[in-house]
C-alpha cells in the first residue's frame, strides 16, 4: 500500500493483491461527495507491461468556466488517461483560476493497440463545494491521428478544444503528446 503527499500533491492510493490491482485516486477522492463509494472504490484488471507509453507535457488552460463562481476562483488539475484505471494528474494551479499553467510532464501506460487507444484529459477544480460539480471541461486524441502525424518517438503540441460535461465547447488546453516505444533499443554502432 503506498499513499503519499508531496507539496501539496497527493499520488494515487494504490494496493496489489494476487488478482487485482485497486486505484483509489484523488478524481474520486471523498472530496468529491458526488461520488458514490462504489465508484471511488474501483476494482480494476491487473496490470500489465507494455510496449508503448505515452508522455503527455500539460501546458496549459484558458477561458475555462469557473464552475465555483460563488465561493471564489478555479483551482484546476488536469487528470489525464488511456485507460481509465491508469490516471495520473498534474499538481492544482493555485493561482491561474480560468487560465490555469502547468508545465507537468506525465507517463500514461499505453495497454491496448495504438490504433485503438484514445487519450483523455479532464480539468477538474480541486476544492469544489457542495453545490459545484468538480468537471470543467474535457478533451480527447485519437493517438492512431498523432502517430499518423508525427510517428513513434516525435512530440507534437496540440490545442484541444474542452467540453463542458454538456457537450457546449468552453475552453482550450495546450499539451505536447509523444509516444514512445519502451523496448530496450541498444547503442548505435561505433564506426572507426
Amino acid at each position: 500500500i503506498s499513499n503519499a503527499s508531496r507539496g501539496g500533491r497527493t499520488i494515487d492510493l494504490i494496493i496489489n493483491t494476487q488478482k487485482f490491482t485497486w486505484v483509489i485516486h484523488p478524481h474520486f477522492g471523498t472530496a468529491n461527495k458526488q461520488y458514490s463509494r462504489k465508484q471511488r472504490n474501483l476494482k480494476f484488471a491487473p496490470l500489465m507491461a507494455s510496449r508503448y507509453e505515452v508522455e503527455v507535457k500539460v501546458k496549459s488552460a484558458r477561458d475555462l468556466k469557473n464552475v465555483n463562481w460563488r465561493h471564489g476562483p478555479v483551482k484546476a488539475y488536469a487528470v489525464v488517461w488511456v485507460d481509465p484505471a491508469r490516471k495520473v494528474s498534474t499538481r492544482v494551479d493555485e493561482e491561474g483560476d480560468t487560465c490555469p499553467r502547468w508545465d507537468e510532464t506525465l507517463v500514461v501506460p499505453l495497454d491496448r493497440p495504438i490504433e485503438d487507444a484514445v487519450l483523455y484529459i479532464d480539468i477538474v477544480h480541486a476544492y469544489p463545494e457542495e453545490d459545484t460539480k468538480p468537471l470543467i471541461g474535457s478533451a480527447k486524441l485519437p493517438l492512431r491521428e498523432l502517430v499518423d502525424d508525427v510517428g513513434i518517438g516525435e512530440p507534437a503540441t496540440r490545442e484541444l478544444k474542452l467540453k463542458r460535461p454538456s457537450g457546449r465547447p468552453q475552453g482550450k488546453l495546450e499539451v505536447q503528446v509523444c509516444v514512445r516505444d519502451t523496448r530496450y533499443r541498444g547503442p548505435d554502432p561505433y564506426y572507426a
